[in-house]
């Protein structure tokens, strides 16, 4: 037995040898097996700091359930309530601005029936002799370098008209009489729509209404500056009415404006009108610090002033509106002189003007 053993040794392999190479063992020549070398991946960690990543075809745990929770009946109901509940904020949103437009409306309007109460409550004062004298007639003092001589107007000239009003004088009456009679020519051969390029690096302040506080008007010019050919203007109307320096203001932007045709623009607004300061108070303050003739000649030149302005062929601006079928074609074609009498009377001590409205002045109400 031990000899047929170790001849079957002795020659070779034995089946023992072959079912371990079946195996995956190998022999060596001392006699000790090993392991085959595995070249696969490592397996797993037996944990982890990091979350495990999500294979792109299988779905995160949160999708499916959203998924589910989406074709819910739930789903459906808290969507509508959403829904309403947006509706009804956009409703609650148009309300408010409904009624802030209306509230601004009426105090608007309950502004203007304040300032027309008062100015027939002064006007009823002055007509029975009650008002101080001193509060009937301009000032008496004239600066001496206003003179009528002084045109054209220089930028001394128009300086030292601003500090006349500065100390609350007026110039003489003459002086007045020939500016005006000046801006009515100067301002005859404006178009209704001016159009003006604003230079290169500056810019253009538009002004609105400035309605006779002639504080405010040095206010601006204190922070913009005066206008010059780098530091353009376009005042856009109402230059009159409801403050006390109607004449003011408005002397002083025909005097710059004189002094620099080519930077200064005037537009009209609805209280360049005759029955609008009629009743507002511009005819009754010119009145008393000059005459009906000065004042006839204020409304000469309002008569004259453009209905707006074109900047860069890109803006226009307009003190009033415009509806939908008004083109700049028809406006620049409107006669803009052409006042057409109503019914209305004007009111407010006024005396017995008639109420006349112009084509330009229609976009927006007194």
């Amino acid at each position: 037995m031990s000899t047929s053993s170790a001849k079957r040794d002795g020659s070779g392999s034995s089946k023992g040898d072959e079912s371990m190479k079946a195996d995956g063992m190998s022999t060596k020549s001392d006699g000790v097996t090993d392991m085959e070398i595995d070249d696969g991946p490592p397996p797993p960690p037996m944990w982890r700091n990091t979350p495990r990543l999500q294979s792109a075809s299988t779905p995160s745990p949160g999708t499916v359930a959203l998924a589910q929770w989406a074709s819910t009946e739930e789903f459906e109901r808290k969507a509508g309530t959403l829904q309403r509940h947006w509706r009804g904020l956009r409703g609650r949103t148009k309300a408010m601005h409904r009624l802030t437009w209306v509230a601004s409306a009426t105090l608007e309007s309950l502004e203007e029936k304040t300032m027309q109460d008062l100015c027939a409550f002064m006007a009823s004062l002055s007509e029975k002799g009650m008002l101080p004298h001193a509060m009937c007639e301009a000032s008496t003092s004239q600066p001496r370098s206003l003179q009528p001589t002084a045109f054209p107007l220089n930028e001394a000239a128009v300086l030292d008209l601003i500090a006349c009003f500065c100390r609350e004088q007026l110039p003489s009456a003459a002086f007045v009489t020939e500016l005006l009679n000046r801006q009515v020519m100067l301002l005859s051969d404006l178009p209704n729509i001016c159009r003006y390029e604003v230079p290169r690096g500056c810019a253009i302040c538009v002004v609105g209404d400035i309605h006779g506080q002639f504080g405010d008007l040095m206010h601006i010019f204190r922070c913009h500056g005066f206008p010059s050919k780098t530091r353009p203007y376009l005042f856009n109307g109402d230059f009159v009415d409801r403050g006390d320096c109607g004449v003011e203001v408005t002397l002083t932007l025909f005097a710059f404006q004189q002094l620099c045709p080519q930077s200064v623009f005037l537009n009209r607004g609805n209280h360049e009108e005759r029955s609008t300061h009629a009743l507002y108070g511009f005819q009754r303050e010119c009145t008393r610090k000059y005459d009906d003739g000065i004042y006839d000649l204020f409304n000469d030149a309002f008569e004259q002033l453009p209905l707006g302005a074109v900047l860069n062929g890109k803006v226009l601006v307009l003190h009033g509106g415009i509806d939908d079928e008004m083109s700049v074609a028809d406006l620049e074609g409107a006669p803009r002189t052409k006042y057409v009498v109503n019914a209305a009377s004007s009111g407010g001590g006024g005396g017995g003007a008639a109420a006349a409205h112009s084509p330009g002045d229609a976009g927006e109400a007194a």
